[in-house]
């Protein structure tokens, strides 16, 4: 009896869980105005709008959703012959110092006073990469990422990244977000949105100390939940079959 009372404590306590929920460590958000695409050469002007960002960062995933206003996002899965598709880049301060990494959010150098990029993930379909800069600067490599960690949405895209990918960061950055247009398999126009926008403080994340609303039990805790509860029903059986054998011999 006691046994089963240990073990469905156990699956109470797995269920609560942040690992098993996949609960973030870190997170942030920051949205831009609708209706502030730039006018980059060779663009469509009333497509790539940005509107919202979402970064969450648990003990191994670097998660993202990049979303557009209206139907301003253009599916790179249905772009004929890989052409004229929104192209999303995420621009990552890891230790929040504008003085390392490569100054400002673009080559330009734009917001430098406040935003040093050490790595640039670019969510290219044909290219998806991790390009790394070192803390002077310093152009140091690129990664390909995995395609299958990337899902596009009817409004935007998402994309998650083993935090091995990304120097094993913990989860406390800074990060920004850039729209261009797609020109083939190798181009693509100027910036044509910033989010969050120049002269803007960029975004940043925090820790999360209360599971968030939307939080779900992951499949370990549905399993653990399903084996349990005949263990439950089973002890509260043979409780009230001693009870009753105890009333037949009185």
């Amino acid at each position: 009896m006691l046994r089963t009372r240990q073990f469905c404590i156990s699956i109470f306590l797995a269920f609560l869980s942040p690992s098993v929920l996949a609960i973030p460590i870190y997170a942030g958000s920051g949205t831009d105005a609708e209706g502030d695409v730039t006018d980059a050469q060779f663009a469509d002007p009333t497509l790539h709008d940005l509107a919202s960002v979402l970064v969450e960062v648990d003990e191994s995933t670097f998660f993202a959703r990049v979303l557009f206003h209206g139907n301003t996002y253009s599916a790179q899965s249905e772009a004929v012959d890989s052409k004229g598709y929104s192209k999303v880049s995420i621009g990552l301060d890891l230790d929040q110092d504008p003085d390392t990494g490569d100054p400002g959010v673009d080559s330009s150098g734009n917001n430098a006073d406040f935003f040093g990029t050490d790595i640039l993930i670019s969510l290219d379909k044909n290219f998806p990469s991790i390009f790394r800069f070192s803390d002077t600067g310093v152009f140091e490599g690129r990664s390909f990422l995995n395609t299958g960690g990337i899902t596009e949405l009817l409004n935007g895209i998402e994309v998650s990244i083993p935090l091995s990918l990304l120097d094993n960061e913990e989860g406390q950055l800074n990060f920004f977000v850039l729209a261009q247009q797609s020109r083939g398999t190798s181009s693509s126009t100027g910036i044509v949105d910033y989010m969050s926008d120049i002269g803007v403080q960029a975004f940043g994340t925090s820790r999360v100390t209360t599971p968030p609303p939307s939080a779900v039990p992951g499949p370990s805790a549905i399993a653990l939940i399903l084996l349990g509860l005949p263990m439950v029903f089973l002890s509260a059986w043979m409780k009230r079959r001693r009870a009753r054998r105890r009333d037949v011999v009185v």
